[in-house]
Parts: structure tokens; sequence; C-alpha cells
């Protein structure tokens, strides 16, 4: 697919907070309810060093799930073929011991993950196709009966978005934990619990039937894109991103809503500037660049190779790519679940950056 060289003024769109809104008179004074979502007294990776790690499975059960797997989708024939390759692949001294053993060293190189965290994200990032559709999942809020605007709801969104950031980034969110049976172990004293050694504390809730889970992607959830490249994306995190992206027709708008003490930008003025966002009448561009992302990842890599070699490209579009995450501001309003599941997917390719931004990592939030 060949493309050629273009300038994307439309990235260079940026709101402000309105002067009648100053900004040294609304800044937070102290942490609390409006700087966090959650204050938890059990630090939030505090079970994460304890974790079990994934165990490999022996090469003989490997071959037989295999086979369990396959039976139903061969022949009787070639089944017994199946049957015979796979005794043989799991011999000793065979191709099959020999990669069982390597990837028992490489397990033990990687204390930090499991053995199959590799080819899990290579099985994603290799992939060459959209990853609309293909790796896009959404999910959607149920209605609010009290029937809010769309800024009000919008700017709820982000507020509360900036202050789980602030939680995760301080420690003090709340720790995924399965409770097996929540009556007995989701209580208070269950905070206890962070006064055992990190080296061990997994398994102090594992005697209540608590179980804590990973929470490694986290670490991605917010700054965090996805780069295309030909052979392989690339995951890039800004760890000290403090501005939003809001697309409203296509156009694109950076607003900072973190603070210089770190506290959010408080929610009336989020309001404000999402109001003027939805108030602004410039024409939808005739050619968005959210459709782009939405190509196959190496058409995609191609064509953004050209778009960065201009100077002002680069640098808007390090702004989407550094941004905590994107929120689209859409003028549809579906009823029926069949047509709010296109909106949510895909929404034609406009008004989104759900290729851009890494879904699995990156909120794309849709107002």
């Amino acid at each position: 697919m060949a493309f050629r060289k273009v300038r994307l003024l439309t990235l260079s769109r940026c709101c402000t907070t309105p002067r009648a809104l100053s900004m040294s008179s609304i800044r937070q004074k102290r942490k609390g309810d409006d700087y966090y979502i959650q204050e938890s007294k059990i630090p939030t990776l505090h079970f994460q060093a304890s974790l079990p790690r994934l165990p490999i499975p022996e090469l003989a059960d490997s071959c037989s799930r295999y086979l369990s797997a396959v039976q139903p989708l061969v022949s009787e024939s070639e089944f017994q073929t199946t049957q015979k390759l796979a005794k043989d692949f799991s011999k000793e001294g065979s191709d099959g011991s020999e990669l069982q053993k390597r990837l028992m060293e490489r397990d033990k190189m990687n204390k930090d993950s499991s053995f199959i965290a590799d080819f899990w994200y290579d099985m994603y990032l290799k992939d060459r196709r959209s990853i609309v559709l293909n790796h896009n999942p959404f999910l959607t809020f149920n209605d609010d009966p009290r029937n809010p605007s769309q800024a009000d709801r919008a700017a709820q969104i982000v507020f509360a978005a900036v202050r789980f950031r602030n939680s995760l980034s301080d420690g003090v969110l709340r720790p995924e934990v399965f409770h097996l049976n929540p009556e007995k172990s989701d209580k208070s004293w269950f905070n206890l619990l962070r006064f055992i050694p990190q080296s061990f504390s997994w398994y102090g809730a594992y005697m209540i039937n608590a179980f804590p889970l990973d929470m490694v992607q986290y670490k991605k959830l917010f700054g965090t894109t996805r780069l295309p490249y030909k052979e392989r994306d690339e995951l890039v995190t800004t760890s000290d991103s403090r501005h939003v992206i809001i697309m409203r027709n296509n156009h694109f708008y950076e607003m900072e809503v973190i603070q210089s003490d770190g506290s959010p930008l408080l929610i009336t003025d989020i309001h404000a500037q999402l109001e003027a966002i939805l108030q602004d009448s410039t024409p939808s561009p005739s050619h968005p660049l959210s459709l782009l992302p939405s190509l196959d990842r190496t058409d995609w890599a191609e064509a953004r190779q050209l778009l960065v070699s201009d100077s002002q490209n680069a640098l808007q579009l390090e702004k989407i790519n550094s941004a905590l995450f994107v929120l689209s501001l859409d003028d549809t309003t579906p009823t029926e679940p069949k047509e709010a599941m296109s909106v949510f997917l895909h929404n034609y390719g406009l008004n989104r950056l759900t290729a851009l931004k890494h879904i699995l990592q990156v909120l794309n939030l849709v107002s």
C-alpha cells in the first residue's frame, strides 16, 4: 500500500483551562477523597513478590492434553498417526525432551514472570491483522437513572480515572484478591495481612481461602501505547504523563488533568473544558487520522513512519502516545445492544483511537 507524506494539522488542537477558573485557587490542599479513589491499608503490590509461579506441566501431560484437544477434529486414522508422533515426541532424548529442558531453563531466568509471558505477548504483538475487532474488547456501564448530560458523565469518568491512577501510582489501590468465601475473609481484619512480610504474604491470604491475583499489567494501564512496527509492535509507557486526549468530531484535544502537586484537576474545571470542546463547531476533517490505525499493522507502521518524518506530526503523535488515556465524545446514542456493540468496537473507524492506543493496557473511554 502506498502512502504520501502529509501534515496532520488536526492534531495541533489544544484545550486550556478557562481564565475564570484559576489553577492556584482550586489546587487540592491535601490527599483524600478528591485525590485517591481508594486508600488501601494493604499496599497495592503487597502480595506480588510471593505469588506462586505458573508451573510448567510435564511433557507427557502436555502431550496428553494435546491429544484430547485434537481428537474431535481429526479422523480415526489421523488420530492414530498423531498418537504415535506424540509418543515419539515425549520420549527421553527426543526433540520434545530437549525443548522441555530449554523451557525450564528459560523459566528459571525469568523469576518475575511466567514461562508463557513472552510467547503470550508475541502472539498479540506479532499479529499483523488490524486490532480493530480482532483484539479490542469493550465493556459498558449500566444506564444512570439520573440521565446526566454527556459533559457531566464524561467529567465524572475522567475525574474518577485520574483518582484511580493516583491510587495505583502511590500504591494505595486495593490489591486484587479473590475471596472464596467473602463473608468470612473480606473483612476489615484482612488488612492485618499487611504486617506479613511480602516474601510470603500470599500464603497468609491463602490460609484463609483468599487468593491475591497478579497485578503486573496494571503498570501498563495508564500512559501506555502500542507502537506499530513491520514485524512486531512495541508497548511504550510514559510514567510521568499528566494529560489526556479528548476526541470529538475526529479532532484531538489535549487536556492536562494532573496539577503540579499531583492532585487531579477539579471536576468543575474538567466539565468546563469538556463543554467547550462539545461546543466547538469546527467541521470534521475529510481524512480522519483515526482511520489509519485500523489498517493491518504493517500498513499502519509504514504510514506512521511517513507521518513522523514531519517534525510537527511527530510532536503531535507523541502527545497522543503519552496521554494517560483517550476519551471519545460521540454524537451517537445507541439504544439497541447490536448498535451499541458496533459503536464501542469500531464506530466505523471514526472518532476512535482503539488501534492507536493499545486497548488491553490503555483506556479508550467513550461518552
